[in-house]
C-alpha cells in the first residue's frame, strides 16, 4: 500500500509540474534557473523560453505515464523512474549554478527569495503576492528567506 501511494503520488506531481511548464507563467518562473545552469543554457540558444518550457513540461508528463506504467510494464516503469531520477538530479543541481540562491550566515543553507522565482510569493506560506513583509534584520541579512527544505517539500517544482 506504501509503494503503491509513493508512485502515484510521484506520478500526480510530476503530472502537475509537467502540466505548468504549458503556461507562460511557470516559464518565465524557470528562465533564470536554466539561464544560470551549464547542463541547460544552452538549450535556450535552440528553443524559447516557452518552446523549453513545453519541451520539459512534455518530458516530465512522460516520465508520469511511464512510472504510472507499472501494473503493465515494470521495464517502462523502473525507465521512468531512473528518468525521473535524472531530472531531479538536474533540478537539484540549480541550487548551485543560479547566483546568489543560497543565503549564507543563517548557520544552515537558506534558500534566497529570488525575484524571478514565484513559488515563495504565492504558496500558502506567503498569502500576499508580493511575499511575506520584510522585518528589520540588524544583520543586514534579508529576513524573507525560506528554508531549503521548504523547495525540497515542494516537489522540487522549479525544474
Amino acid at each position: 500500500m506504501g509503494g503503491l501511494l509513493l508512485r502515484y503520488g510521484l506520478v500526480s506531481i510530476l503530472l502537475w509540474v509537467g502540466l505548468l511548464k504549458f503556461t507562460a507563467y511557470e516559464a518565465r518562473a524557470i528562465q533564470p534557473l536554466v539561464e544560470n545552469s551549464p547542463l541547460l543554457s544552452w538549450l535556450y540558444d535552440i528553443f524559447s523560453v516557452r518552446t523549453f518550457s513545453a519541451l520539459l513540461g512534455t518530458f516530465e508528463i512522460a516520465l508520469a505515464l511511464m512510472i504510472a506504467a507499472k501494473p503493465f510494464s515494470w521495464l517502462i516503469s523502473a525507465i521512468g523512474g531512473f528518468g525521473a531520477i535524472a531530472l531531479f538530479l538536474v533540478t537539484l543541481s540549480f541550487l548551485f549554478t543560479t547566483p546568489d540562491a543560497f543565503q549564507l550566515g543563517y548557520g544552515i543553507p537558506f534558500l534566497s527569495p529570488m525575484p524571478a522565482s514565484s513559488w515563495p510569493r504565492t504558496s500558502a506560506f506567503w498569502p500576499s503576492p508580493s511575499g511575506p513583509p520584510a522585518r528589520p534584520s540588524r544583520s543586514g541579512r534579508d529576513d524573507r528567506a525560506m528554508p531549503l527544505l521548504i523547495l525540497l517539500s515542494a516537489g522540487l517544482s522549479a525544474s
